[in-house]
């Protein structure tokens, strides 16, 4: 096992039931069958966003909750909050962009580059150590988004397991016939799982797309997933972008 993977269990076993990494061998993959200016978009997160209205996230619950919520497409920062301990919200209180880059996927609507953007988007709260259930809901809300003509689904981590997480939920989409990219900052982790396509960034946890307010960095990331969503690919592809920013330790 990788170093880092060690040191990663070592510090979760101080708080949380002994656990080992999902490991897949596999990769399922649907490949884009239009072009990107004729698709449909969907947003997920595994950042423990939520409307103000809904249910919390159980954060107490060990084993990980694996529920997730809807966000409605019109959904704006003032409705949300977040209910997930494993990351610092001071970036995503200061710019949503930075994890769940609507205001960015907006303008792309308007500049044609894509089509439209679905009429729900998900978050889960990715801080998951028994991961079946993850992979079940994923596969519902795939199911779900096929029946709204999404065709492709951006993905965001922001704790360090949720990288783990977040290649999950792709699996199962993708299993559902929906084209999946996730902007990911723990390669090590989110390799195991073998989703298809992976944007490899060394960012620290809490701002998957980079710094708040940096919308030349978070258009560069997502346009260099729409790059990748484009390729025709036969197993997992991860591209390693050329951005760093300092990182303060394993979490």
């Amino acid at each position: 096992m990788d170093d880092s993977l060690k040191k990663i269990k070592e510090v979760i076993a101080k708080k949380y039931p002994p656990f080992e990494f999902t490991v897949f061998h596999d990769t399922p993959i649907t490949l884009l069958k239009k072009p990107l200016n004729e698709c449909k978009l969907v947003l997920l997160t595994t950042g423990g966003l939520h409307l103000k209205t809904d249910t919390p996230f159980d954060t107490k619950f060990l084993e990980g909750d694996c529920s997730y919520r809807l966000l409605p497409g019109d959904v704006r920062h003032e409705n949300l909050m977040v209910t997930h301990e494993s990351y610092d919200h001071k970036f995503i209180n200061q710019d949503l962009n930075c994890v769940f880059p609507i205001d960015r996927m907006r303008e792309y609507v308007r500049e044609g580059k894509i089509k439209s953007l679905s009429e729900e988007h998900y978050s889960f709260m990715g801080h998951i150590y028994v991961t079946g259930p993850l992979v079940e809901n994923s596969r519902t809300v795939g199911k779900r988004l096929n029946t709204l003509g999404v065709d492709i689904a951006f993905l965001t981590p922001t704790g360090v397991i949720c990288n783990q997480s977040v290649g999950l939920i792709a699996r199962g989409l993708e299993e559902s016939g929906i084209s999946t990219v996730c902007a990911t900052f723990r390669r090590e982790i989110i390799e195991l799982v073998k989703p298809p396509r992976v944007l490899s960034l060394e960012f620290p946890p809490g701002k998957p797309l980079g710094n708040p307010g940096d919308i030349r960095m978070q258009k560069q990331i997502i346009e260099a997933g729409f790059d990748l969503l484009s390729k025709n690919i036969s197993d997992m592809k991860i591209v390693d972008l050329p951005f760093k920013l300092k990182k303060f330790g394993l979490f």
